[in-house]
């Protein structure tokens, strides 16, 4: 009978214990769950808002389609000496070349939209992944909850069935 009441006790310290470390433990794990929503997050918006144009790809092609366009003005200048073409046939060819600068910005610009759907795809995919982690953590919680609560059940009727059949009578 004191060996039923003693283990009954125990069990309910071991609930109660078990209880406090899960508890401890399920803390820790949103506290680490908030460390990273938050490093996300600050990720999110460096990458999201930073200027794309101030990429390297991005100003390489803006120099290259410069280039190119300062390149077709030399030679329009040069073969317009030349030949005697008109001042409209140069005016055609510096078009030519402001269309170009115009596309490459133009592709600059779709890129940077791209880019900016894959940084928030990527954000978002994150996010619901640390959405779910804080979900299975409040799960676990709550079963470790409910297993103290039974442990505790489970020795309290211990105590009361030892109770019962006489080890406090006189």
């Amino acid at each position: 009978m004191i060996g039923s009441i003693i283990g009954a006790g125990m069990k309910i310290g071991g609930a109660i214990f078990g209880g406090a470390a899960a508890a401890k433990a399920a803390k820790e794990q949103n506290r680490i769950i908030s460390d990273a929503e938050n490093e996300n997050k600050t990720w999110y918006n460096r990458r999201y808002n930073e200027d794309f144009t101030k990429r390297a790809d991005a100003i390489q092609s803006m120099t290259y389609a410069k280039q190119q366009a300062d390149n077709l003005y030399s030679r329009t200048a040069g073969a317009s000496a030349v030949t005697g073409a008109t001042d409209e046939a140069a005016a055609l060819q510096k078009d030519a070349g402001n269309r170009m600068i115009a596309d490459t910005t133009a592709s600059i610009a779709s890129q940077a939209d791209t880019y900016k759907q894959g940084i928030e795809n990527q954000y978002l995919a994150k996010r619901s992944s640390l959405e779910q982690m804080r979900l299975d953590t409040l799960r676990q919680k709550a079963n470790s909850i409910q297993s103290a609560a039974a442990g505790v059940g489970e020795a309290g009727s211990a105590i009361a069935s030892a109770t019962g059949n006489g080890l406090f009578k006189k």
